[in-house]
């Protein structure tokens, strides 16, 4: 898990938490398996699971925050949060998880 937050910094330990201990009902069991008191995580079938209601797989390691966004661009704020508000409509939604 401490991999998973490393490569991807846009998940919390917390939020990768609660999917892993809700794999079973959330289906991500199928990316996980438990051996001993290590967690492995298939990364291929993770990013199959993180993008199931998108049309294209995703790779999570190229996913940020907004404030990630915000620290790593010259975007303004306002600017960013107005396209994302907007995102149905403006083609951003297929960027967006």
């Amino acid at each position: 898990m401490d991999d998973l937050v490393t490569q991807a910094p846009a998940f919390k330990r917390g939020t990768i938490r609660n999917w892993l201990f809700h794999r079973k009902t959330n289906m991500l069991s199928s990316a996980v398996v438990k051996i001993d008191d290590n967690v492995w995580i298939d990364i291929d079938r993770f990013n199959i699971w993180l993008s199931l209601d998108k049309d294209m797989v995703s790779d999570f390691r190229d996913l940020r925050t907004k404030e990630q966004l915000f620290e790593s661009c010259y975007i303004n704020t306002s600017k960013l949060e107005d396209w994302l508000r907007k995102r149905h409509w403006n083609g951003l939604e297929e960027a967006v998880v």
